[in-house]
């Protein structure tokens, strides 16, 4: 017999024996898996991305930009659920008392009005907001400079101040 192993096992300290015990560890990876079930069940599902795009510049009308500033000033994203989502990429505001009212004018009709634009924040509008009919590529997207409450007219008064034509990204 080998000398440096004991005849008889030593006692293990509780420590050791938990961390040697076969329950443990398949009680460990039934959690494992359980886990791994619940997660693939209630996982969250991704949110469908925007199906039209529009990226909007200044026109000649357009107020002066402080120099170096960008000449991008909005990303407008139609969603597949009729949903728009308006952000700003520059801090350019309206003239004082006037608001920017968002359209969508396709090619040789009249301007639909879409929204106001909240100045310097990210504006989400409605489903019912853009009419099917105007939720297609090459769709101009604009902005105009209008009264505190928008156009009563249901067209532009003020001057179109940026624009970008609607691409489609699927």
């Amino acid at each position: 017999m080998d000398p440096s192993y004991p005849a008889t096992p030593a006692r293990l300290s509780p420590g050791t024996r938990l961390w040697r015990s076969l329950i443990l560890w398949r009680g460990i990876a039934l959690l494992a898996v359980i886990a791994a079930l619940v997660l693939a069940v209630l996982r969250p599902h991704p949110v469908a991305g925007p199906d039209l795009v529009a990226v909007l510049e200044p026109t000649q009308a357009a107020p002066p930009a402080s120099p170096g500033a960008s000449r991008l000033i909005f990303t407008v994203a139609l969603y597949p659920d009729g949903s728009v989502a308006l952000r700003p990429l520059s801090t350019r505001k309206p003239p004082k008392g006037k608001v920017w009212q968002l359209w969508a004018i396709a090619p040789s009709e009249r301007p639909v009005a879409v929204g106001l634009i909240h100045a310097g924040k990210p504006t989400r509008l409605g489903p019912g907001d853009v009419p099917g009919s105007l939720r297609h590529a090459h769709v101009l997207i604009a902005v105009s400079v209008e009264p505190p409450k928008g156009s009563a007219s249901g067209l532009p008064t003020g001057p179109m101040v940026f624009t970008g034509p609607l691409l489609r990204l699927r």
